[in-house]
């Protein structure tokens, strides 16, 4: 790089780091005037230098570096050797990069989830997804092995893919919304449960996640039961009957 030595750039270093002495630095001064390769490379080392600065400060100390001739960047008090500096800030940038990635990718807790997916407007379509990449419309065929609860006065509205498993989504009048997460791994709520969330978990190693805001309390347990036990396999005709009692008793949701 700028064709330097080896020499060369132990110079231009010590001169940053302000281990030169006073006869050495007005001698690499008067090179830097009269060779753009060498000036150049200084200016490289000092914007590298103040690249590493903002990403990792360095605390301050009573000492400076002698400051060079008017004309040439201002050097850093401190600077490690070229190598190892340009090592540190490409390990610095590689990782700023890799932790921006994770958080972009990362996907909405299933509480934020949840709350994106009751927003959707239904005013216009009857069956929506969630998603950009989400077909339009969804049919009740294409539902697959989501449980119907028709007898819950909810209607299955929407589907989102989600780490390990999915999250189907139901809507019913007056605001009511559920959210039912099915994943192979355990969701993250981030804080204790709260009225409206059901959790439990399956022998086949699903874990399984009820949401919902504004519900009568003893509609959502009936709704919870059943579909515990409709997820074990086990669920009856009684369960499916106390379901639609607790709806037909049950307070009009708070949406």
């Amino acid at each position: 790089m700028h064709g330097l030595s080896d020499t060369d750039w132990e110079a231009l270093s010590a001169y940053h780091d302000g281990e030169m002495s006073a006869k050495a630095r007005a001698d690499l001064e008067a090179r830097l005037a009269q060779e753009p390769a060498l000036a150049e490379a200084l200016a490289e080392m000092t914007e590298l230098g103040d690249g590493l600065r903002r990403l990792h400060p360095l605390a301050a100390t009573e000492e400076t570096a002698p400051a060079p001739a008017a004309n040439l960047p201002r050097p850093p008090a401190r600077l490690l050797r070229i190598g190892g500096s340009v090592m540190a800030l490409a390990a610095c940038l590689a990782l700023a990069i890799g932790i921006g990635s994770a958080l972009h990718d990362s996907p909405p807790l299933p509480r934020a989830l949840h709350q994106e997916l009751s927003a959707i407007d239904l005013s216009t379509t009857e069956l929506s997804v969630a998603g950009p990449d989400a077909d339009p419309q969804i049919t009740p065929a294409a539902l697959g092995a989501w449980p119907d609860l028709g007898a819950a006065r909810l209607t299955h509205v929407a589907l989102r893919d989600i780490p390990g498993g999915a999250v189907a989504h139901y809507s019913g009048v007056n605001g009511c919304r559920l959210s039912y997460f099915r994943t192979s791994e355990t969701p993250d709520l981030s804080g204790p449960d709260q009225d409206g969330t059901a959790r439990w978990q399956t022998a086949d190693g699903q874990h399984h996640l009820l949401l919902a805001t504004g519900m009568d309390t003893a509609r959502f347990d009936a709704i919870a039961a059943y579909l515990e036990h409709l997820s074990r396999g086990a669920a009856a005709q009684s369960q499916l009957a106390a379901l639609s009692d607790k709806t037909k008793a049950a307070t009009p949701c708070l949406g």
